[in-house]
């Protein structure tokens, strides 16, 4: 697991065209455009380059001093003489007059030196010199083919790399970065902006081992009716609502009798909500239809009682009251009393047996001795 690739603006030059022979007996030759130019760091030192990228004849070359972002595998050789090659993946040329150099590098961003985007294996050990750096072995597929090189990671000595992370050799790698210089030797240095280390590939979970007659556990006593095990699938979820029915359920105030064969009622007029629905409706009503129940009739009232005053009796006291002066003795057991008092003032009229004119009886005037009796005062 390898690559190398290369991102910046180049200076293109010394354009031209090349043909590739066919890979297949009886195809058709490749054609490529080639450009010349420089590969810059950031230490001002730099190394020739030649681009490549696919491009039909048909199509007019770039004039020289064209600028293009260019996108590319990268192949740097070992011997300093030969200039890096890189095969082109994403190739943009910088619109407009590459003649007026000042108004035409106007539109072009600072954006001097490339970028290293390097995945490899580390090569040499971490160095104990400022500032702190290691090889790394990267391949990339260049001109048909997968080419080796090899180039150095530096740490520079700032403090987000005072504690540079302990790197294995043959350890898989991934650094990008500027580029910062090119040796004598033809090795290419980056200054690290960013990296990953020990990749691999992905630990992925033991898949858990069952039994394949492993099953949901069937309970004795289930709290849910009409379900077997925790859970169900959802086919027979949809199965099971489409196919079942509801049965009439009996009134929960019943009593059984020791041969569990008859079924007396406790309540002589049962509620509304106990009363069954019959055998046929109850085999047609599915459990998504809610089912309806039938309202009996209310129950008629019992009159109420009548309340008769005609018919309550006074009880009098059966004492005697004493006889006025000048006036007849009369029992108040014997005397019937007149129920017309609207002529009396002062109380209850009471009718003598030997006089037809009413007597009133005075409210004041006279108390009841200890006997019953009344006596003047």
């Amino acid at each position: 697991m390898s690559s190398f690739t290369v991102l910046g603006y180049f200076g293109l030059a010394e354009g031209r065209f090349a043909s590739v022979p066919a890979q297949v007996v009886g195809g058709k030759p490749t054609t490529y455009a080639h450009y010349t130019s420089s590969f810059a760091c950031s230490d001002k030192s730099s190394a020739p380059v030649d681009i490549r990228l696919f491009s039909p004849s048909s199509k007019p070359l770039c004039p020289d001093n064209t600028i293009a972002l260019i996108f590319a595998n990268a192949y740097i050789p070992s011997s300093a003489n030969l200039p890096i090659l890189l095969d082109a993946i994403h190739f943009f040329p910088i619109p407009g007059n590459p003649a007026d150099s000042f108004a035409y590098e106007a539109t072009v961003p600072d954006f001097p030196y490339p970028i290293i985007f390097a995945l490899g294996h580390v090569a040499s050990n971490l160095s104990n010199t400022l500032p702190k750096m290691f090889s790394i072995s990267v391949s990339s597929y260049v001109r048909g083919m997968a080419q080796e090189s090899t180039i150095q990671c530096v740490f520079s000595n700032q403090k987000r790399w005072a504690k540079v992370p302990t790197l294995t050799p043959n350890s898989c790698i991934y650094a990008s970065g500027v580029s910062s210089s090119i040796s004598l030797d033809g090795v290419l240095s980056f200054s690290v902006d960013s990296i990953s280390i020990s990749l691999g590939p992905r630990n992925s979970p033991t898949p858990v081992m069952t039994s394949p007659t492993a099953g949901p556990s069937v309970r004795k006593f289930n709290p849910f009716a009409g379900r077997v095990g925790p859970q169900s699938s959802p086919v027979s979820a949809e199965q099971s609502n489409s196919t079942t029915t509801v049965a009439p359920i009996a009134p929960a105030s019943t009593s059984i009798d020791g041969a569990f064969e008859n079924l007396i009622p406790f309540d002589p007029e049962p509620a509304a909500s106990d009363v069954a629905l019959p055998s046929a409706e109850a085999d047609a009503v599915q459990s998504p239809t809610p089912t309806k129940r039938r309202k009996l009739p209310p129950k008629p009232r019992a009159p109420p009682k009548s309340r008769n005053s005609a018919t309550r009796t006074r009880k009098l006291t059966t004492a005697k009251a004493a006889p006025l002066i000048g006036e007849p003795i009369i029992d108040l057991a014997t005397t019937p009393i007149s129920s017309d008092s609207a002529g009396c003032a002062d109380g209850p009229s009471i009718t003598s047996e030997t006089s037809d004119e009413p007597l009133t009886i005075p409210d004041s005037g006279a108390a009841p001795d200890n006997k019953g009796k009344q006596r003047a005062v």
